[in-house]
């Protein structure tokens, strides 16, 4: 076993502040939530811990330098019997006097104060607020962020009555008034505020994803803009082979929108000059079959919706690839749509 030698002899005033910190440890600001003490505790089938396992605690060494478990002993003989722990026969182990108690009796009788200075220490806190009615703990958060200079700090009084009354109360820290509020508050404050900010990154992120869909869809509706040709008064005997070969001796088609028996239809070009093209060869009418039609440039109100129609279909097809429906890839018969016009292209090529 480690020996252990005092250096000198503790003051009454160490011995009661000694008394005051061990007490802490075990009382219900601190145990309940202490998972190294509680974990010592549960290796003793009663639930005591060695008093030498506190000697290496600065804050106790910051109270007496040469502490030992003899010292801690006497500290906590040391006046008034405590109610917060008990010593075992040897006086040498230490554990609760009572239960744990099955609710947070902590959160009913804390308040959280701000703005607090970041190195604001919370023995200065609790002189401040001692002043204005028993203080049992005080626990300083971390700020937010590093750069942040103010912060916020849990005050934990005897009771919820205490706290009704200290928040009604006008308390400054460096000659700037505290904002106290019951710390049930504080943190359903930091849930909701926490909710908030999640809602907003949701909306931003959707926000992005609408932006560039929009800019997805007005590209492709520059891509079709001005290569759409539509014919009108297309006889009988016409089919979508023959428009295609009509038609592909001006320019590359990339799809005709036409089926047997209708009067009319559209043939979409890669490139709009070769639409133009096509438009100002056939600007007299085109013939197949002995029936001639007529030719002209898809503009206007009839263009736009033309476009919408088109990208929808592309739209359609694509979720129906994805469910592998009909037009997928996993074993349904194909669109006649033309898709992705680049990669088309690109295989046409």
């Amino acid at each position: 076993k480690q020996s252990y030698k005092a250096m000198s002899q503790p003051s009454e005033a160490q011995l009661q502040e000694l008394k005051q910190q061990i007490e802490f440890y075990f009382s219900d600001s601190n145990f309940p939530r202490d998972k190294f003490l509680r974990g010592k505790a549960e290796e003793d089938a009663d639930g005591f811990i060695d008093l030498s396992c506190f000697v290496v605690f600065n804050r106790l060494k910051q109270i007496f330098e040469g502490v030992t478990p003899e010292v801690l002993s006497q500290a906590l003989q040391h006046g008034d019997a405590s109610e917060v722990v008990a010593l075992s026969e040897n006086k040498l182990r230490v554990k609760r006097a009572k239960a744990i108690p099955l609710e947070d009796v902590l959160l009913p009788r804390s308040i959280a104060i701000s703005p607090v200075p970041k190195d604001k220490k919370w023995q200065e806190i609790k002189q401040i607020f001692q002043e204005h009615g028993k203080v049992l703990s005080v626990r300083v958060r971390y700020p937010s962020k590093p750069e942040d200079t103010t912060t916020t700090a849990y005050v934990e009084l005897e009771s919820k009555e205490a706290v009704e009354a200290m928040c009604k109360k006008d308390i400054e820290i460096d000659g700037s008034k505290l904002r106290i509020i019951p710390k049930a508050d504080f943190i359903e404050e930091i849930k909701n505020d926490k909710k908030a900010q999640r809602k907003q990154e949701k909306q931003a992120v959707r926000a992005e994803a609408d932006a560039k869909e929009e800019a997805k869809h007005a590209e492709a509706v520059k891509q079709l803009e001005g290569c759409v040709v539509t014919l009108s008064s297309i006889g009988t005997g016409c089919t979508r082979e023959k428009l295609k070969e009509l038609f592909g001796k001006h320019g590359q088609v990339a799809f005709v929108d036409f089926e047997i028996g209708q009067t009319e239809g559209q043939v979409r070009f890669y490139e709009k000059d070769e639409a133009a093209a096509a438009c100002s060869a056939l600007s007299e009418g085109a013939e197949i079959e002995g029936s001639k039609m007529t030719v002209a440039l898809l503009s206007g109100e009839a263009e736009k919706e033309y476009i919408e129609k088109v990208l929808k279909q592309r739209e359609d097809k694509k979720n129906r690839s994805k469910k592998g429906g009909r037009g997928g890839y996993k074993g349904g018969k194909r669109s006649r749509d033309d898709g992705d016009r680049a990669a088309k292209k690109a295989k046409l090529e």
